[in-house]
């Protein structure tokens, strides 16, 4: 804390004299490349953000439709964290999660304060600022992949201490195996874990498509390129499937939007899911590859489960609060011969940490977004807009649905956070900003332009002088 009362004037100092971009930026660069020093930088940057959200605001803050409901989850998510510290065995662990419950909401307020005051162009400026970190991350995944060798002396060495503290080095103990030691699967320099670094690198991929798709910019796709390839080769089943579909549900999403024929929207929509529903038939009768792979881990994830929901039945209202879980493996209390610590599920591993009223809220979180996705799509004026939009929803979908096999947090992991942010930001402006070029004349055209303003200059002479 006293670190804290250090550093804190100085960021405040830093929000109000800086580019609220650039500070943006700095912030989330700092929170996602110096992994353990997240928890600090989090209250930092909240207590910034409020600095900034009161002081440097010229227009009302926000626009209230959806806005209560996604501050309102968040804040109640938050506080529920903190209020499992009095039957957790890791009180630091709920606190962690609190504060980022509670850095969610403050960043998007930031990020649609700064939409208002400063445009598009402020945005595309920080995730221009961001997009060498994401790009960084995704090649190293794919170095990662196919060079074991350099994946190890990275981990081995004092550059990932740097960024990731001792969870490199933690990798070669016999206490602390995790996936990216598999041949088949690579994390990238910010990660130890491949599901965590798919999931982060979505979002990543997510934030730059809808923002290029709504300020018509190409120059995202140096960024979205990359982080695709890493999640295809980075070995992730579950982010090489999303990569797949939600883009596809984006797509239908808008183009159903677009409709003014409520029959045809929902034509649109059931002729996608009979498209999708083939689709994956399809796929599952060819790729065994995949299916084989899919069901190896599937199966101890079951076990894992079906553990998760005994432990949860012996306490269904409080859980076993924030590092019970671990606790219940290290007393032996768990009865899987395989190492699978967390519960690879964030709806149980809720439940786990905090009862039944963080996973109740943890689910309105989710329908509080799936509103705001379909406000947004419907409020946007054009088709890119509309797919910007769909995308951005899309993004907190990416998290939610790859936690329910994984072991990412619904809130996500701090190198996404910030992007996060962005995705709820563009939701709740939707409509404020339009990628429509207005309309160029041609030659005839502006020749008749032309003569109509020349008519009506005439016209209004005459008038004046009568």
């Amino acid at each position: 804390m006293l670190i804290l009362g250090v550093i804190a004037p100085f960021a405040i100092a830093l929000a109000i004299a800086l580019p609220k971009w650039l500070y943006l930026a700095g912030i989330a660069a700092f929170a996602a490349l110096f992994r353990g020093f997240s928890v600090l930088a989090t209250p930092v940057y909240l207590v910034a953000a409020v600095v900034l959200t009161l002081f440097r605001t010229k227009r009302p803050a926000v626009p209230l439709r959806s806005t209560r409901m996604f501050v309102t989850t968040s804040v109640v998510a938050g506080l529920l964290c903190f209020m499992s510290i009095a039957w957790s065995v890791r009180g630091d662990s709920a606190i962690e999660a609190g504060l980022t419950w509670l850095a969610l909401p403050l960043l998007t307020l930031f990020v649609v304060n700064m939409l208002l005051d400063d445009g598009l162009p402020s945005l595309g400026k920080f995730l221009a600022a961001l997009a060498p970190v994401a790009v960084v991350q995704a090649l190293s995944t794919v170095v990662f992949r196919f060079a074991p060798a350099v994946e190890e002396s990275y981990y081995r060495s004092s550059l990932s201490t740097l960024f990731i503290g001792r969870l490199g080095q933690d990798l070669y103990t016999t206490d602390a195996v995790n996936n990216v030691l598999n041949p088949d699967r690579a994390g990238g320099f910010l990660f130890v874990n491949l599901n965590r670094a798919s999931m982060a690198m979505g979002v990543m991929l997510v934030a730059f498509v809808a923002y290029g798709y709504l300020a018509r910019k190409r120059w995202v796709w140096l960024a979205v390129a990359p982080l695709a390839a890493a999640i295809v080769l980075g070995g992730s089943k579950t982010g090489l499937a999303l990569l797949v579909l939600l883009p596809l549900f984006s797509l239908i999403l808008a183009v159903a939007a677009r409709s003014g024929n409520p029959a045809a929207r929902m034509g649109v929509v059931v002729g996608g899911l009979v498209i999708a529903v083939v689709g994956v038939q399809v796929f599952f009768a060819t790729a065994d590859d995949y299916v084989n792979a899919s069901e190896a881990t599937l199966l101890p994830r079951l076990q894992l489960w079906g553990e998760a929901i005994r432990a949860i039945g012996e306490n269904l209202l409080l859980g076993l609060g924030f590092g019970g879980w671990y606790e219940r493996w290290e007393s032996g209390g768990v009865a899987i011969a395989f190492s699978m610590r967390p519960a690879h599920n964030w709806f149980l591993q809720a439940w786990l940490d905090a009862g039944i009223a963080y996973v109740a809220i943890s689910i309105v979180f989710v329908v509080v977004i799936l509103i705001m996705q379909l406000r947004a799509v419907n409020d946007a004026r054009s088709g890119h807009a509309k797919f910007a939009m769909a995308m951005s929803g899309s993004g907190f979908l990416w998290v939610a649905i790859h936690g329910l096999g994984d072991n990412s947090a619904l809130y996500g992991e701090p190198p996404a956070l910030a992007f996060l942010a962005v995705l709820a930001a563009l939701m709740l402006t939707a409509g404020r900003f339009d990628s429509e070029k207005r309309p160029t004349l041609n030659s005839r055209d502006y020749a008749t332009a032309g003569s109509h303003r020349r008519v009506h200059s005439a016209r209004s002479e005459s008038t004046r002088s009568n």
